[in-house]
């Protein structure tokens, strides 16, 4: 995430650019070299029937053929990933 840093005086700027620089050189290579667990990667969450699905428009008074039984009564909800930007 970009911060605002327009209140920031010279050092605080020049000391969060050296953070950043570790940060993205030193760390970020030493996390690429342990994987996460599959319960926790978002490249195995956010995959296959996992995946974020796409959003459709609410429809009403769609014609049925057949019956629908009695017993279902409410309204059917995806209960998965479907996050609003990548991670």
């Amino acid at each position: 995430p970009v911060q605002d840093n327009t209140g920031w005086n010279a050092f605080q700027k020049l000391l969060a650019a050296v953070l950043d620089r570790v940060e993205s050189s030193f760390i970020a290579s030493l996390e690429s070299q342990h994987r996460l667990p599959s319960t926790a990667d978002p490249e195995v969450q956010l995959a296959g029937n996992f995946g974020p699905v796409p959003e459709c428009p609410v429809k009403h008074e769609l014609q049925v053929e057949g019956k629908i039984p009695d017993c279902l009564d409410g309204v059917y909800i995806r209960n998965g990933a479907n996050p609003l930007f990548e991670p």
